[in-house]
């Protein structure tokens, strides 16, 4: 249904292809640049590919766009910059990145908010940690890996399972997307926004605990840690200043996603 929309144009390619790239590019106002590996364990798989996708690739696709006279360039970041801390984070705390990942998408928010243009927006979103459907299925985001396991009768190994997460479905990621789009540039150019909402900050284990309200779960609490992040942030800038609120909440949205995943 969504390939077969008339407003959609699908250019297959690569971000390093400069010809594919400025086919891209033609025509566009704005770019939303989501074309990087996502998540600690897949960068890790192989390191010097995982720089040169989310590293290289997206200084490149910046260079182009500022030739290409684009407004806006919406980049998604991530709150894993935060690392571990016991501090409620806001875009001003400083940043403690505890994986390749991580200090990736810091090298790329140093470079991006470096270009000062006058005819150039660019606009960095630190995303909370994503769950959700979605029509291509994401399995290896912790919500959704817990809920399928759970559903398949896996048992889940909780590794750090007294560690904080901020959370965001899938759905209120495009609404911060589609307000930066909408907002005007004064008001978005060269800043940093964490997305989520202040109430939606949790702790690995109670994903466990809402699943457990929809389905049987067979789970071991891990005392070693595989991943140290620990963060709880605050997303009272992106309220104030764009007046954007989630509209999807942690808690209806796993059984949701248990219902639609059996």
């Amino acid at each position: 249904k969504i390939i077969k929309d008339p407003h959609l144009k699908i250019i297959k390619g690569d971000c390093l292809n400069k010809a594919k790239l400025n086919e891209a590019l033609e025509g566009c106002s704005d770019v939303i640049h989501l074309g990087e590996i996502v998540g600690d364990p897949a960068v890790k798989i192989n390191q010097n590919f995982s720089i040169k996708n989310n590293f290289e690739a997206t200084v490149f696709v910046l260079s182009e766009c500022i030739k290409n006279k684009i407004d806006k360039f919406i980049f998604a970041s991530s709150c894993s910059v935060y690392g571990e801390t016991t501090n409620r984070c806001t875009e001003k705390s400083p940043l403690n990145p505890l994986s390749l990942y991580a200090k990736c998408k810091i090298e790329c928010e140093k470079t991006i908010s470096s270009f000062k243009s006058k005819d150039f927006c660019p606009v960095i979103l630190r995303l909370a940690t994503v769950y959700g459907d979605s029509p291509r299925k994401r399995f290896d985001l912790v919500v959704n890996r817990f809920a399928v396991m759970a559903i398949q009768k896996i048992r889940i190994k909780l590794f750090g399972a007294n560690s904080w997460r901020p959370f965001i479905s899938v759905q209120d990621v495009s609404r911060a997307i589609m307000t930066v789009l909408n907002s005007k540039n004064s008001k978005v150019k060269n800043k940093i926004f964490n997305v989520g909402s202040d109430k939606e900050n949790y702790r690995i284990k109670d994903i466990i605990k809402e699943l457990k309200k929809y389905v049987k779960i067979n789970y071991q609490i891990v005392n070693q840690k595989n991943d140290e992040r620990n963060y709880k942030v605050s997303f009272k800038k992106i309220n104030s200043v764009l007046n954007f609120k989630t509209k999807f909440n942690f808690k209806s949205s796993i059984k949701k996603l248990v219902k639609k995943y059996k």
